[in-house]
């Protein structure tokens, strides 16, 4: 212990003694020298710098941190150990009122950390934490894809992924009439998918795909002129056959309310109603 001439100095004094017993009246400082402001020689002798300043240790004193750090290793405002502000964001040493693209904020440190590589911003590190994607990728429920999956369609502005209509297996839009394919059980009519196909069309089970009927029919079941249902203006319907004829057959008449050809009595070879 050093003795000033009034009696012993601070632990913080060195070998060089003191002007009186306090570390502020040191002739220099075992550790670390604190400015009670800069630009003067006023301050104390500390073991270790107090918050808002850093270990200066070419100086051997205590440096103010830049106004943003609450604590810091260097002077500037990318030096921050921790922030002033609770609310900042604290990112390779500067703090940021938000953290930047490819960075998400950790709630329990603060700190900006790296978002999956395909996210270009997003709120966690997993697939399934991304709010946006880098570029070439879509977005769709969090997680970036290289194309859209089945059942969705990449939007407008490409960068998200849009689910179909309901009708629809794949699509070019939201749309009923922008499916590409069809959802099981139903048809394919131009780029709508149906139930029941329009009037002179038929549903083919095969590709299900809604195909004109033969030009006889009115309506009809399948294709070619056996598979009729109802016939066009002008021909009459012969029901067993599935048929459209201009002409009643032999052994049938013509049912003039119901436009259709009917069998004649059994004893009848030709008749004109039963």
């Amino acid at each position: 212990m050093f003795v000033s001439l009034s009696g012993p100095c601070d632990a913080e004094c060195t070998s060089d003694g003191c002007e009186g017993p306090g570390p502020q009246q040191c002739v220099a400082c075992l550790h670390l020298f604190l400015k009670f402001k800069n630009g003067t020689r006023l301050g104390l002798c500390v073991e270790d710098c107090p918050e808002r300043f850093f270990d200066d240790t070419e100086q051997r004193e205590c440096s103010r941190c830049h106004s943003d750090c609450r604590l810091c290793d260097g002077p500037n405002n990318n030096d921050c150990d921790s922030c002033v502000d609770p609310q900042a964001t604290l990112h390779n040493g500067a703090c940021l009122t938000s953290c930047p693209s490819h960075t998400y904020r950790d709630d329990i440190s603060g700190d900006c950390k790296g978002c999956h590589k395909y996210c270009h911003r997003c709120s966690g590190p997993d697939t399934n934490h991304c709010l946006t994607c880098n570029q070439g990728h879509l977005l769709l429920n969090g997680t970036c894809l290289d194309r859209c999956p089945v059942g969705y369609y990449q939007d407008e502005m490409g960068i998200k992924c849009e689910p179909c209509h309901p009708s629809c297996e794949s699509c070019v839009g939201k749309h009923s009439h922008e499916c590409l394919s069809c959802k099981s059980s139903l048809f394919r009519e131009s780029k709508e998918c149906v139930e029941t196909c329009q009037h002179g069309h038929y549903g083919n089970l095969a590709s299900m795909m809604c195909e004109r009927c033969d030009p006889s029919c009115g309506e009809c079941l399948g294709a070619g002129e056996d598979g009729c249902l109802s016939c066009t203006a002008g021909l009459l319907y012969l029901r067993k056959a599935g048929r459209c004829l201009p002409v009643c057959p032999e052994g049938y008449y013509h049912d003039a309310v119901h436009g259709t050809c009917e069998l004649c009595h059994p004893t009848c070879k030709a008749c004109s109603g039963l």
